[in-house]
């Protein structure tokens, strides 16, 4: 890759009883990964899980919590990271 990947995703997010469910659109065709981070309420996010390249889709085992999970994720290739993408908020149920 020549430079950082373009990535402009719609991330979501939903949850089960011990599940939150990443969905986001690839519209990077050029990473190799995905580096995906979580905080909890309003804490500092952290790394969380690297996917491989094309991957739409990624299951967070949690446990039940009242402050809400909140994901980002961004592309990487060997020129650098993207920029974040949106919020997606969720509750354990």
């Amino acid at each position: 890759a020549s430079g950082k990947p373009i990535f402009l995703a719609m991330l979501t997010a939903s949850a089960s009883s011990t599940t939150v469910t990443l969905n986001w659109s690839d519209n990077s065709s050029d990473e190799l990964a995905f580096a995906i981070q979580r905080r909890n309420g309003n804490g500092v996010f952290s790394h969380i899980a690297t996917t491989s390249a094309d991957v739409i889709t990624f299951d967070n085992v949690v446990t039940a919590t009242t402050s809400p999970y909140v994901y980002r994720l961004r592309a990487w290739n060997s020129g650098g990271y993207s920029a974040f993408s949106n919020h997606a908020t969720t509750t354990v149920p």
